[in-house]
């Protein structure tokens, strides 16, 4: 009995790590202008509403028509998903999980993703989104956690801008366009990045994007893929749709702060700072690069280098921090 108890105690005290489901993505391929996807796509788009747990993103490359619109919007980036792939010249293509699908996939199969289900991952995907009114632009930060044991230590990651609906009248007649991808978060195709070391460990990664003025804010999400270097397969996805992005317009009306020049080389003036206020810089990967508590109303960075920051006033009477966004050029 004591035996037991005791490997019942030791048992019990030992934090227990498992992997976690691995979301299942597939990235559509497809053109405005042509006619054959036209035929295939609204079976797709049922076989879709049908399994509502798989992430969908459509890409509108440039071949076989340079002059789809989608593609026209942004055509060096709706092109590099289709050279990572390999898969330039011809849509509609599917690319599910990282695979490649034959060009004879029937793509209203109602099975069509049946293959991979029930597969679990080592990592966890968390996506944020804030939308800063006044500058209008989006700081996009995805969390990338360890949830079991793996030897991998880096991957690819791909984090991509789409806009859930977009109703246009096409030239091959289709009238209703789903999860149109707008813009890469990062580099034009993704990354290669290093994964989190220990179990539980995370690792972020942000960027801030400017918005259009043809893109629906009320439709934008993030969508982010976490693929294997060496042969591409997708280690673990997520999607922000249907979540509404985090608007900070709020803070920043509620005291009136401001930063100027701004953009500056690194010399700021900031007006609105109370006496025993904290300020914090943070860079565009979220990490401080300054913290101190000032009375002045001058503030020198030019130490730091060119980018996207951040600036966070705090203090003791104040549950909220104030966030507002700056640029530092050279």
């Amino acid at each position: 009995m004591k035996n037991f108890i005791l490997g019942f105690l030791l048992f019990g005290s030992i934090q227990v790590w498992s992997q976690v489901p691995k979301k299942i993505v597939v990235e559509h391929f497809t053109n405005t202008k042509c006619g054959i996807c036209a035929q295939k796509n609204p079976g797709f788009i049922d076989v879709l509403n049908n399994h509502s747990e798989v992430i969908h993103l459509s890409i509108h490359p440039s071949s076989p028509y340079s002059t789809c619109g989608f593609n026209e919007h942004n055509p060096s980036e709706n092109d590099q998903r289709t050279y990572y792939y390999d898969i330039y010249g011809g849509t509609p293509r599917l690319v599910i999980q990282g695979q490649v699908q034959s060009t004879s996939t029937d793509f209203d199969d109602a099975n069509l993703f049946e293959s991979f289900e029930d597969e679990t991952s080592n990592f966890s995907i968390e996506l944020r989104q804030e939308y800063f009114s006044t500058q209008n632009f989006i700081q996009v930060t995805v969390l990338i956690k360890k949830e079991s044991e793996s030897s991998l230590s880096n991957a690819y990651l791909y984090a991509a801008l789409a806009e859930g609906l977009i109703n246009y009248d096409a030239p091959n007649g289709e009238s209703e366009h789903y999860d149109v991808f707008r813009k890469s978060v990062f580099e034009t195709s993704g990354k290669s990045i290093s994964l989190p070391q220990n179990i539980g460990d995370t690792v972020q990664y942000s960027a801030v994007l400017n918005i259009h003025s043809d893109w629906d804010q009320n439709e934008l999400y993030t969508i982010a893929i976490l693929q294997s270097e060496s042969d591409k397969s997708v280690l673990q996805s997520e999607s922000a749709k249907g979540t509404s992005i985090l608007s900070v317009a709020e803070k920043e009306e509620a005291k009136e702060v401001r930063i100027y020049p701004n953009p500056s080389t690194g010399m700021l003036q900031i007006d609105g700072l109370n006496s025993g206020e904290e300020v914090v810089i943070l860079n565009n990967l979220g990490q401080f690069v300054y913290r101190n508590k000032t009375k002045s109303s001058s503030l020198d960075l030019s130490i730091l280098p060119a980018g996207m920051y951040f600036l966070e006033l705090s203090s003791s009477e104040s549950i909220e921090s104030i966030r507002k966004p700056f640029l530092i050029i050279k």
